[in-house]
Formats: C-alpha cells, sequence, structure tokens
C-alpha cells in the first residue's frame, strides 16, 4: 500500500555515470508493509529523478506497478492508497550497513485485494524522513543480526 510520496526539489547530485554534479527533482514512493508476523512497517523506493522518459527508472517503476506507461503530468499523489506487491532485498550499502531496499513491484494480484492494509492502519507506524545521502531510506533502519522483519 502507497502511504505517501515525497518529493525533493533542486537536490544536487551526480549526473548518471559521471562525477560532475546536477540539480535534479527527485521522489520516492512510501509503502506500507504487513509482515508474515502481522507487524506493521514502512518502507521507501531510492530516489527517482522525475522524469518521463522511456528509459527513466521512473517511468520503469510507475508501469511496473500500474502496467502501463504514466500519462504526461501524471501526478504521482493520486498513488497514494494504491495497493501493490512489492519486493524487498537486503542489501549493503557504502558504508558497510545492510538496509531492506525495493527492489521490484507489481500490481495485488487479483483476489488478494481485500488483504492490503488500509492507509490509515499506518498512520502510528514511525519513519518517515529521507536520507539525503546514498539515496538509502531509513524506515526500517538498518538490518541487524537475524533481526531482519522480512
Amino acid at each position: 500500500m502507497c502511504v505517501d510520496v515525497i518529493d525533493s526539489y533542486g537536490v544536487d547530485r551526480p549526473k548518471y555515470q559521471s562525477e560532475e554534479m546536477e540539480k535534479v527533482d527527485v521522489t520516492r514512493f512510501v509503502f506500507g508493509v504487513k509482515t508474515k508476523k502481522g507487524d506493521l512497517h514502512k518502507i521507501a523506493t531510492r530516489e527517482m529523478k522525475i522524469t518521463g522518459g522511456p528509459k527513466a527508472n521512473l517511468t520503469k517503476f510507475l508501469k511496473a506497478w500500474t502496467g502501463e506507461n504514466p500519462k504526461p503530468g501524471m501526478d504521482t499523489e493520486e498513488l497514494k492508497g494504491k495497493g501493490a506487491q512489492i519486493t524487498v532485498t537486503a542489501e549493503e550499502s557504502r558504508n558497510g550497513k545492510t538496509y531492506n531496499n525495493i527492489t521490484g513491484i507489481a500490481p495485488v494480484l487479483e483476489g488478494y485485494e481485500a488483504n492490503v492494509p488500509a492507509v490509515n492502519a499506518f498512520a502510528n507506524v514511525g519513519g518517515s524522513a529521507a536520507k539525503s545521502d546514498d539515496s538509502e531510506f531509513e524506515v526500517l533502519g538498518a538490518v541487524k543480526d537475524g533481526n531482519d522483519p522480512f
């Protein structure tokens, strides 16, 4: 379930495959997830440059999620409350910590829509601030030994 969309404007970051810096507008999608144990957590995507190019990560992400290419001028805020099946993978960052990252997304399987928790179920689940470095989102925090909620 998408519980929030976080847009940041004028972010300084390196250009693709370059050391040259550029100012870009980026977005993240925050999802509420329910673990096998029934615990609720939030996790967010990595930053994606706000652009509609066919090779853009945002375009690929939205197409995988919605099944269609985003239309010009699409308001991603409209995706709040939309269910999704996400794949979460533990990945090690450059600083050596392991984080849970969203590595895949798909629409909710037909017949499973009733299993998607309501947006308000995540209202009191902690974590909503994004780190600006290395585009990780510390909602779940670093994975601790054997303590991965997934």
